[in-house]
């Protein structure tokens, strides 16, 4: 039983992301052009002015077109994992994330879906981007279109952990522009997806090994090896290095009720796993709910808020409508008096119905 909850919570949440991805036929395309744009335009100016030596995993000269592909393919994964941070972005300012946090499965959980569908998505764009590149004459091993599948795998999974972790400082969708500019352009300019890293050494040797150690350019030399049947085991290692850094991370700042960042992650290692809100607050919000739903069933006011269009169901004096415990207990007698007052009420005009028919009828 456990196991079917936890399948359908994943096939839910896939679904779901593949559903959104259909209907946002835009984010596909966009997707799309960015990598074509770099193959179709960049790629031939650039062919002339760098000169490729040969270099592992190629054992021939190849042109430019084929050296930047690999570095496409991780771009579009980089692009996706940063789109999915944005969804998560976007639900929580909008609400829906609540339907996934009603969920009894645990908040990890539900991160890890979300992970495995953005992944899906990605892997689905990178071969169609791979399908139209073969017609620009990108040509790897056929096997290697399957051997590639692993890599893309795992390199979607860590950059969509960035992502997720970057969610989580994000509290407004007007922030997310900044952090695409401040993260995935350095990321991605700043790698070995556009030149070799031996290029880069002959003019910045301080350029050169940063992006050594960019984890973008692990991921882009995983998949440029696994592309053409080779395995790159540093570039495996330091890419599942950065999956287990990032998720930590992210894993870390949530909290068991769903929170996240840095003040949730606060409040869970002082022990409050309530998001700030003590037991007793908890109580007197629940007897304040029981309260106003009362008035606003016999005084037709606003449950949200507690108004009412009678002046006795106002709240007293200045005190808020949320009162005390004390002033809860002193209105549960007046609360039922008037529930009994209606039943009365009811009760008579089903009598005089009654006898208006009665009448009619004997008539």
């Amino acid at each position: 039983m456990n196991a079917t909850l936890h399948w359908r919570c994943l096939r839910a949440v896939i679904v779901r992301e593949g559903l959104r991805f259909v209907h946002q036929r835009e984010r596909f395309f966009a997707a799309l052009v960015r990598p074509l744009v770099w193959l179709a335009i960049f790629a031939v100016g650039f062919r002339a002015v760098l000169g490729l030596s040969i270099i592992p995993p190629y054992e021939t000269y190849i042109l430019y077109e084929d050296y930047v592909t690999p570095g496409l393919v991780a771009m579009i994964q980089l692009f996706n994992g940063m789109q999915s941070s944005l969804s998560m972005v976007y639900d929580r300012e909008m609400g829906s994330m609540k339907t996934l946090l009603v969920s009894p499965l645990p908040r990890w959980y539900l991160l890890v879906c979300k992970l495995l569908a953005g992944v899906l998505v990605s892997i689905a764009q990178v071969y169609v981007f791979l399908a139209i590149a073969w017609f620009w004459g990108v040509q790897p091993p056929e096997l290697g279109y399957l051997a590639v599948l692993p890599a893309l795998v795992l390199s979607g999974l860590m950059l969509g952990a960035l992502g997720l972790l970057l969610s989580s400082f994000i509290r407004q969708l007007e922030n997310f522009a900044g952090v695409m500019n401040f993260v995935i352009f350095p990321m991605f300019f700043a790698s070995s997806a556009l030149y070799p890293l031996w290029r880069i050494r002959e003019g910045s040797p301080t350029l050169a090994w940063i992006a050594g150690i960019n984890p973008f350019t692990q991921a882009v030399e995983l998949i440029r090896f696994a592309l053409y049947l080779q395995f790159n085991g540093t570039a495996f290692l330091a890419v599942t290095a950065c999956l287990a850094l990032f998720l930590g991370g992210r894993f870390s700042l949530t909290t068991p009720d769903g929170g996240s960042g840095p003040a949730a992650a606060a409040r869970r290692n002082k022990g409050d796993t309530t998001g700030g809100t003590a037991p007793g607050d908890l109580r007197l919000m629940a007897q304040t709910t029981v309260r106003l739903s009362r008035r606003a069933g016999s005084g037709g006011g606003n449950v949200m808020t507690g108004h009412s269009d009678k002046p006795q169901d106002q709240p007293r004096g200045e005190k808020s409508v949320l009162g005390s415990e004390q002033e809860f207990k002193k209105d549960e007698p007046q609360d039922a008096g008037r529930d009994e007052r209606a039943k009365e009420d009811i009760g008579r005009m089903g009598e005089a119905s009654r006898q208006n028919r009665s009448t009619k009828d004997a008539g």
